[in-house]
């Protein structure tokens, strides 16, 4: 499989500053660089100097430029490596980067390690990864990818998996260390259960989690973060969406439920910043089929539970009382409701709450009826809806081509499958017994201009919760208040 790299999603952004711009002339050799070249301020590299980096993806000469590192050039036979930054958009395959810096490395015996997001990654291809590839879940961000690479040995290519936003001391919500340590051993070990051998969590030098085995430890250039939420928050609602890293058929990235939560949330916190915040979005969550499908991802549902039930622990004792949790998975939502209760339990002054996915309630499941062309059954996974809500959000990582609609669903009047799943029974059967290629639903009806109407009506039900959540919470502090 040739593997393409989006730069939007990974490496750290770095400065960088160009001391021989495209179209110059090495100062002693005399050969002319085909690409901008330069230097990262604040960067030291073993000959003393800063790090070196190719700027690829840019026409222009340039004299500085900020961009994301994506790529690391070794070189067997000098002292520092080159880093390759592009624009945040760029994709570049690793044939075309080693073209594009061949004028200089074809005199040196060099190595390129090419970092690739995981998460844009459809099931298939996710798969098919050799077992060997490195995969890496970050724990935040600003990493040095040159000595990941170096500490990986210089491998060919590395995955790297969707950013764990919080948890850990310096991140600006911290847990406690135990907590995280058991979701993120669950998330390493899922991809050790597939075979894959070199899959580890990347956590910040003296961030106190053990995870084991599991863990590469490097230290980052970035000051501890500022409290999530920040203290002016407090009196709003505190949006806490998780989404999850799972297969979504042939034709839809891992990043679904991720990317179509974070989506919702943060149009929903845009709509009213005075009532409702929004945290990062958590990109993991429970899959308890994920041993039929390779390379999804699962936190444990015991270990996720306790990972809400402890963010609701910290945001309350920081005088954050009312919270809501949201899912773009299902798979979770069971999960987020034993939490929800635990936390009722243990913080009654406050309120919490979580709600199924998202366009559940009455309006909600109004405007899906108005404009869903599938018949029951075609709104379940990597379905009419979630393509649509993709295709209108980022068109170009949705691959039509490929879907494969699957309505097969084995019904019964009790029991059956939909976006808003119905029937007395509650069960979880084997998901192979319904589906070969992981989609329940007709993905082939997806439409950018549903996902549209689609999110903006997600949005409108999200901040109806919002305000139901804070009337609540108000409604019960007064009657609290006038008891005697």
């Amino acid at each position: 499989m040739k593997m393409r790299i989006d730069s939007s999603s990974l490496g750290r952004a770095v400065r960088v500053e160009i001391d021989r711009p495209k179209g110059s002339h090495h100062p002693q050799h005399g050969f002319l660089y085909p690409v901008n070249y330069g230097y990262v301020p604040g960067t030291l590299a073993p000959d003393g100097d800063a790090l070196d980096a190719y700027v690829l993806g840019v026409e222009e000469p340039l004299e500085h430029f900020e961009g994301v590192c994506v790529g690391v050039i070794h070189r067997l036979d000098d002292v520092e490596d080159k880093l390759v930054v592009t624009p945040a958009a760029a994709r570049l395959t690793a044939e075309e980067i080693l073209q594009a810096v061949d004028f200089q490395e074809r005199y040196f015996e060099s190595m390129l390690t090419l970092f690739f997001p995981y998460e844009r990654l459809t099931w298939p291809e996710a798969a098919d990864l050799a077992r060997d590839t490195p995969l890496v879940l970050p724990l935040g961000g600003g990493y040095p990818l040159e000595r990941l690479a170096e500490a990986l040995g210089y491998p060919a290519r590395v995955g790297l998996l969707p950013i764990f936003p919080y948890g850990w001391r310096g991140s600006g919500l911290e847990l406690p260390a135990a907590v995280l340590g058991e979701v993120v051993r669950n998330l390493v070990g899922s991809l050790r259960e597939d075979g894959f051998t070199r899959a580890y969590a990347l956590l910040p030098a003296g961030c106190g989690v053990d995870v084991g085995e599991y863990g590469l430890y490097l230290k980052t250039p970035r000051e501890p973060a500022r409290p999530l939420p920040e203290d002016a928050q407090r009196g709003k609602v505190i949006l806490i969406p998780f989404g999850h890293t799972e297969q979504h058929g042939y034709h839809l990235p891992l990043d679904v439920d991720t990317r179509l939560i974070e989506a919702v949330a943060e149009r929903t916190a845009a709509a009213v910043p005075e009532l409702a915040a929004c945290l990062p979005v958590v990109p993991y969550g429970v899959s308890t089929h994920r041993s039929s499908f390779a390379g999804t991802l699962n936190c444990g549902g015991r270990a996720f539970e306790d990972f809400c039930i402890a963010a609701a622990d910290v945001l309350n004792a920081r005088g954050f009382e009312t919270l809501y949790f949201l899912s773009g998975h299902g798979g979770s939502c069971s999960y987020l409701v034993n939490a929800v209760k635990a936390v009722g339990e243990r913080h009654p002054n406050g309120f919490a709450a979580t709600a199924w996915l998202y366009l559940s309630g009455p309006q909600g499941i109004a405007e899906l009826e108005r404009h869903r062309q599938s018949r029951p059954g075609g709104m379940g996974h990597a379905c009419e809806l979630e393509t649509s809500l993709y295709l209108y959000l980022n068109p170009t990582d949705v691959h039509m081509e490929r879907v494969v609609d699957e309505v097969d669903f084995i019904e019964t009047e009790s029991y059956r499958m939909d976006w808003v799943e119905g029937g007395a029974l509650i069960a979880n059967p084997p998901w192979e017994d319904d589906t070969a290629t992981g989609a329940y639903g007709a993905g082939s009806l997806g439409t950018a201009e549903k996902g549209r109407l689609w999110l903006e009506a997600a949005a409108a039900e999200k901040v109806q919760h919002v305000c139901e959540i804070l009337e609540q919470h108000r409604r019960r502090t007064e009657k609290r208040r006038r008891k005697p």
